[in-house]
């Protein structure tokens, strides 16, 4: 194998492709901790994976600069070795028979033990072409799928016995895209605007925490992202050069609709920033467990209190617009702060029923398609 590649073109994609890798696969040892190296006609394709995710990147390569054949390297040490070097740099790798992997750039010279491409898992490709009866193929906007994802992301469960929860719930359901994540204490729900492109084919698949939060670095805020859908995947192809698969959580996720509030009636409205920063402050003498925040609303009028085990007290008063029945309610101060943290709108919204039941937050009048639910704390 031979590749002459610029430091700027090798780099980026490296850096990419290395936060796939899990934790649990960094021991220099095993296959799951390399970089899969293809260099073919097409040019020079960089895989990595940790079994559940695959992230593939491509691109294409003048003759001139490589010659055909497959190579492994271990991430860490090839990432930080191409970081160090001078931004200008010209890298030319080579490698024979023996499974090392020679690395000259300028007057440095590397070697890096490599292992046998072909004990590297197959690319995910082939597990979705085994399963293409069962394939659902529909093109959405990046910068949208990014939005509905950012707008969701926090309220995932991050480790939970029941791992469906640790991921995010994706539907097609006539011609709509609803996503839904909820940690048993909130729920998050946002879906685009009826949308023929989509199709009039239903769609229910859970995708895995990392799954999410790795989109959300990879996806760009500009072009389109192409899903493909089947049983046991789902992948992610954009900027024509990027593939992300992963696996999808097995499981029945909860039923979200039953869980947003049908007549909560009781409305406060409030400056979103003005609301953020008082919760930031009040939480700050709150207990370190559970957060606990008491709002109390009367006519156009917001009481925060919190208290701590040690006595201490904090308390903000703010003017909203509420003019329903008198209420005392009590939060996780966090969990109201993660939604406001998100909500792009002056103005939030928060729709109350009683004082034993969940709050339903919205963006007031920008976002109509986006909810969260959070379960009050008893007094």
């Amino acid at each position: 194998m031979e590749l002459t590649i610029a430091k700027k073109d090798l780099f980026p994609p490296l850096k990419l492709a290395s936060s796939v890798i899990g934790v649990s696969h960094q021991n220099q040892s095993t296959i799951l901790s390399h970089y899969l190296f293809s260099l073919t006609t097409e040019g020079l394709s960089i895989t990595a994976g940790d079994g559940e995710l695959e992230l593939r990147y491509k691109f294409p390569l003048a003759p001139s600069e490589y010659s055909s054949g497959v190579s492994t390297a271990i991430p860490h040490k090839l990432l930080d070795i191409v970081g160090s070097l001078p931004p200008d740099t010209l890298l030319h790798f080579s490698q024979k028979k023996d499974q090392l992997l020679i690395l000259k750039a300028g007057k440095s010279r590397f070697t890096l033990k490599t292992l046998p491409a072909e004990d590297y898992p197959e690319h995910k490709d082939k597990h979705l072409l085994a399963e293409l009866d069962r394939t659902l193929t529909f093109t959405i906007a990046t910068v949208d799928l990014k939005y509905f994802l950012s707008n969701v992301a926090f309220c995932m469960a991050s480790t939970d016995v029941r791992q469906h929860l640790v991921g995010a719930k994706l539907e097609l359901r006539a011609g709509q895209l609803f996503l839904a994540t909820t940690d048993g204490y909130r729920l998050a729900v946002t879906n685009s605007s009826p949308n023929n492109s989509l199709g009039d084919t239903d769609l229910s698949a859970i995708i895995p925490r990392k799954a999410v939060l790795e989109l959300l670095k990879l996806l760009p805020n500009t072009e389109q992202v192409t899903l493909l859908c089947t049983e046991n995947y789902c992948q992610f192809s954009f900027r024509d050069y990027i593939v992300f698969t992963t696996r999808l959580l097995v499981g029945t996720y909860p039923d979200w609709r039953a869980v947003i509030p049908q007549h909560a009636n009781m409305v406060l409205v409030a400056d979103t920033s003005l609301l953020k920063s008082a919760i930031r402050r009040v939480m700050l003498l709150s207990s370190e467990r559970h957060k606990c925040l008491r709002l109390v609303l009367s006519e156009n009028l917001l009481q925060l209190y919190a208290t701590n085990s040690t006595h201490e007290e904090a308390f903000e008063e703010l003017t909203v617009d509420y003019t329903g029945s008198p209420l005392k309610i009590g939060f996780n101060g966090q969990y109201l702060y993660d939604v406001l943290n998100v909500i792009s709108s002056d103005t939030a919204r928060f729709a109350f029923t009683d004082a034993n039941s969940s709050v339903l937050i919205t963006q007031h009048e920008t976002d109509e398609f986006t909810r969260w639910v959070v379960m009050p704390i008893i007094l």
